[in-house]
């Protein structure tokens, strides 16, 4: 009895790379320590700055590459965009049923990633490239524009852009989105102030991989993007940025935390009675001292959580052949 009280009201948070992965690789003692937290019941999440898949392909396609006899689910996953499912909560300020473009690659995954989170007007850039070729002429669109779609309408005017991951043809959509952002909403239009709203959650300036010295990462283009929308503008980008190591706090004093998720949905027969319990310590495992000082401010601004610890773990670690 003592057992399934104090784990009801403990969880784990962990980031993935340079923690439990270094791709294509797990790290040695990853599939212990999960495995071991699944087996006594320990509820626990994996926060990553990926992004461009849904939280359900993410969470069966890191089970498989750290080898788990219990696969984990999708609400285990926080990618880069996940709080973004945040905008399409009912609401005065709901982007639900307003018209969103989409920026990053693998445009289809990111549509529907965009209808998993309840988006209804979600178009790409690849979409409004279509309609609009001269935006960007240096390349031919790389899709026909479907006349039924949101894109093609002819009253389009665009309420807010979701950069979920970094693009493949940064020069098409950095044209494109400062564009859009100079516009009134409406395609071609230019105001002297920002009037589309600009969520971002392209964070790491770079990442560790396989090559001896970091590559960049998406954040990168974030930072193109902001450079050059202020040499163009004169102005800065505003925006709301998401992922480690940015707080969406309206998103933390609304939503469940993803261990909360978790364990009402994998411990619910042991804890039909406890449901409304708050899970009270949580201890983060990150691999950057950026990372744990913001999970702690954000842990501190969490109604849920009172108390927490950290494990820092170092990427210079002897033990692991970078």
């Amino acid at each position: 009895m003592q057992r399934t009280r104090v784990l009801a009201r403990f969880g784990v948070a962990f980031d993935v790379d340079g923690v439990l992965t270094r791709v294509p690789n797990a790290i040695p003692g990853a599939y212990e320590a999960l495995s071991k937290l699944q087996a006594g019941g320990v509820p626990f999440c994996l926060m990553t700055n990926g992004g461009g898949a849904t939280e359900a392909s993410k969470a069966e396609s890191l089970s498989k590459l750290l080898g788990l006899d219990t696969p984990l689910v999708p609400e285990q996953i926080c990618l880069c965009h996940t709080p973004m499912k945040a905008l399409a909560k009912p609401g005065p300020e709901s982007l639900k049923d307003e018209t969103v473009l989409l920026v990053g690659k693998k445009y289809g995954q990111l549509k529907d990633i965009a209808e998993t989170y309840g988006f209804t007007r979600a178009i790409t850039v690849e979409e409004l490239h279509a309609r609009y070729p001269d935006m960007y002429n240096d390349m031919p669109p790389a899709v026909e524009l479907d006349p039924s779609s949101v894109a093609a309408e002819s009253d389009l005017k665009i309420k807010a852009i979701l950069t979920m991951i970094d693009p493949i043809e940064w020069g098409r959509e950095t044209q494109i989105v400062c564009d859009v952002l100079r516009s009134d909403g409406t395609v071609g239009t230019d105001v002297d102030t920002q009037v589309v709203a600009m969520h971002n959650s392209c964070s790491d300036f770079e990442y560790a991989a396989r090559w001896p010295t970091p590559r960049f990462g998406a954040g990168a283009f974030r930072h193109s993007l902001e450079a050059l929308w202020s040499a163009l503008s004169g102005r800065e980008m505003v925006q709301t940025l998401y992922g480690k190591p940015h707080p969406v706090r309206t998103l933390a004093a609304r939503e469940p935390t993803p261990i909360e998720e978790r364990r009402h949905r994998q411990n619910d027969h042991h804890h039909r009675r406890r449901r409304h319990h708050k899970t009270t310590t949580i201890t983060v495992a990150f691999a950057t001292v950026s990372t744990t000082t913001i999970t702690r401010y954000c842990c501190h601004h969490h109604a849920r959580i009172s108390r927490f610890s950290t494990i820092l773990l170092r990427r210079c670690c002897q033990n692991y052949p970078w």
